[in-house]
């Protein structure tokens, strides 16, 4: 069990302790924890960050079945089950399908959840809009234009989810072209009309080290405290609706984390 001076920065602390929790929270940018699969993560409920459900992909594959298959008797004898009644938000995590080819397995999936779960908000991670990274911060006007085209061919996925999960993990140390990635992808989230919950990570993101950093290799790595706080920040001013925290696979909860403080002190400002 952790101790409250443990689990929070002291400058936010005192302000918990003395029964403000309710009134520093109301007013801050709705904060999601995408964090289960920590073994060691503490409640963080208390602090008004709630546990948002993701369904990944592999629950949805039958044993032995294709990744291009859905099996409507599978899904609803054993992923519907692991969804509550009263469960507010789900995401559902699948990246092995074409979103413009297969979009009709897209919307299949939705529809099936909102036939048995018909009050739960249900979206999908990292899919409306596409993520793009590299035109946008290169001012590549093709490429930029070729994705907006894209995300507009998704407007009938976009019609049967109920809000928007854009993926902004970091692959750079470069805050302004974090920034600017960030505010562009949120943009258009926005076209959709629906509810918009960017998903960020506190770590640098482990796929594309390479690619996105010229050989400087910082996956693994946590971002600095002061790169987190100008993440949540741009969030929020964007115009976003609530921000999703993820943290994954053998990774440990550190209650004195720069990135957890500075959360601390976003959610209390």
């Amino acid at each position: 069990m952790f101790v409250l001076e443990k689990l929070v920065p002291m400058c936010v602390a005192a302000v918990l302790l003395s029964g403000g929790a309710e009134a520093c929270l109301s007013e801050a940018l709705p904060v999601r924890n995408a964090m289960q699969r920590i073994a060691n993560i503490p409640d963080l409920s208390e602090f008004g960050i709630e546990e948002i459900q993701v369904l990944y992909e592999g629950e949805f594959r039958k044993p032995g079945a294709l990744e291009t298959e859905i099996d409507r008797k599978w899904i609803v004898e054993n992923v519907l089950p692991k969804v509550a009644y009263n469960e507010d938000i789900v995401v559902v995590d699948i990246e092995s399908w074409h979103p413009i080819l297969e979009i009709e397995k897209y919307i299949s999936v939705i529809e099936i959840f909102k036939e048995f779960r018909p009050e739960t908000k249900f979206g999908y991670y990292g899919v409306l809009p596409y993520r793009e990274y590299i035109g946008v911060i290169n001012d590549r006007q093709l490429r930029t234009l070729g994705w907006k085209v894209r995300n507009s061919l998704m407007t009938p996925l976009a019609e049967v989810v109920d809000i928007v999960f854009p993926s902004l993990y970091t692959f750079s140390s470069d805050y302004e072209d974090w920034e600017k990635y960030a505010r562009e992808n949120i943009a258009e989230a926005k076209k959709y009309g629906k509810p918009v919950f960017p998903f960020i990570w506190p770590k640098y993101y482990y796929g594309s080290a390479e690619r996105f950093t010229n050989g400087n290799i910082l996956k693994e790595e946590f971002v600095s405290g002061k790169f987190w706080k100008l993440q949540l920040e741009t969030i929020e001013s964007s115009g976003a609706d609530g921000v999703v925290i993820w943290r994954g696979y053998r990774e440990i909860w550190l209650e004195d984390s720069p990135w957890w403080e500075e959360t601390m002190n976003f959610v209390c400002e």
